[in-house]
């Protein structure tokens, strides 16, 4: 497991906050080596360690980026898209972060298929 307790309990709590019909919407799986947060069964956020992947719409990145404690998600030598780790440190951080990946997930829950 390469997530700690503390951040998973952290998370827990910061989810309580969320609308209870939001709240039912999320689930918690364990992927790549990691805790992945699921919004309708869309990832939204992933725990790694003790920092938080956020999944961010492509027309928010930008300003994503600029923000303090953000860095890029990247593994090898490019950048994972649509990613950031966002090393929070207070509950208020960890709550606003969540946003961007619930926003991301509900636009890929809501997006027209191609058919």
């Amino acid at each position: 497991m390469a997530y700690n307790t503390l951040a998973t309990e952290r998370i827990d709590i910061a989810l309580k906050a969320l609308p209870r019909d939001i709240l039912e919407q999320f689930s918690k799986r364990q992927m790549f080596r990691g805790l992945s947060l699921l919004y309708n069964g869309k990832m939204a956020n992933w725990l790694v360690k003790g920092d938080l992947a956020v999944k961010v719409v492509a027309e928010k990145m930008n300003p994503v980026r600029k923000h303090p404690h953000i860095m890029p998600m990247d593994f090898t030598t490019r950048p994972i898209k649509e990613f950031v780790f966002q090393g929070y440190r207070t509950e208020k951080q960890l709550c606003y972060y969540l946003g961007p990946g619930l926003e991301h997930a509900t636009k890929a829950v809501t997006r027209p298929s191609n058919s």
